[in-house]
């Protein structure tokens, strides 16, 4: 039978201002305010957050998110999330780290392929809501990030990929947040960023499958579609303000995202590959975050 040993929540603090360049002594200073803003600075979350995601990793029954004996490190874990938070180039890696560029991929790729599979616990749409009548449910919108130009055949550019809200080449994602609690409940990506939102809502499969029996999302003018409500000047003032409410609310969601520079800064990997690999892992970040003491605004 395997051991599972705890990391505290001071180790995994230590583990990761160590990481970031603090000496023990320069630690040993700091007060207890002091270390956890450090640490959030370097690694884009709260300690406890870490500790807790570590400790679900562990455990877990989701066989592709558990970590195998063999990979068991979380100095190593703490790597992929300064790594998300920061995203620095391939070369300045081992400077940051003091291992090999090939080590230091590996590691990184390992765990965050792990946090990636978590999506398939965190990333849920409530059973209960199937039995819904007529009800609001969420807030929808698409959130585009930049990636390298696509290849062309033919022309020097793909403008498929083109992004009208960054003016560069990018990718999208559509997301659903729940209107009842903190909680990211649908993503759906990554989509060439020319495709419009409406496109990526009506796709087979997609979310406006899952709207049903008279069920509403909340979302802006990129979504002409009836299961949507948009704002409109023949509201009133109090459906007016919940719209403008809502949406905010949801635009909170899409900052903490960006809290990331691998979602922010250019992407240099493949779009094909490892894109949502990063993004469903920073989706997953956000949502402990919003489970374990940053929880969103109420409608």
């Amino acid at each position: 039978m395997r051991i599972v040993l705890k990391v505290t929540e001071d180790k995994f603090t230590f583990y990761g201002l160590q990481l970031a360049g603090y000496t023990e002594k320069e630690i040993g200073r700091m007060k207890e305010k002091g270390k956890r803003e450090n640490f959030v600075v370097h690694f884009g979350s709260r300690p406890h957050v870490l500790t807790k995601m570590w400790d679900d990793l562990k455990q877990t029954q989701n066989e592709d998110a558990k970590i195998d004996e063999a990979w068991d490190d979380p100095v190593k874990f703490l790597m992929a999330h300064y790594f998300l938070k920061n995203y620095p180039r391939d070369r300045q890696m081992p400077a940051i780290f003091h291992f090999s560029r090939k080590v230091i991929r590996a590691w990184i790729w390992y765990y965050i392929g792990k946090m990636s599979a978590l999506k398939t616990d965190k990333i849920i749409w409530p059973k209960e809501w199937k039995e819904r009548v007529k009800q609001f449910l969420i807030s929808v919108d698409g959130v585009h990030f930049w990636t390298r130009e696509a290849p062309h055949p033919e022309l020097p550019y793909d403008k498929t990929w083109f992004s009208h809200k960054n003016k560069m080449a990018g990718v999208s994602y559509e997301i659903g947040v729940s209107l009842e609690e903190s909680r990211i409940v649908w993503f759906s990506g990554p989509w060439p960023a020319g495709t419009s939102d409406i496109t990526i809502f009506n796709k087979p499969g997609g979310l406006k499958s899952k709207l049903k029996n008279g069920n509403m999302g909340v979302a802006d003018n990129g979504y002409p579609s009836r299961k949507l409500a948009k704002p409109s000047s023949k509201d009133l003032d109090d459906v007016r303000k919940f719209k403008a409410i809502a949406r905010a609310r949801h635009e909170t969601v899409n900052k903490r995202l960006k809290v990331f520079q691998s979602l922010v800064q250019r992407f240099r990997h493949s779009p094909a590959d490892k894109h949502e690999l990063i993004f469903s892992s920073v989706c997953v970040i956000v949502q402990y975050q919003m489970e374990l003491g940053q929880p969103l605004f109420d409608v």
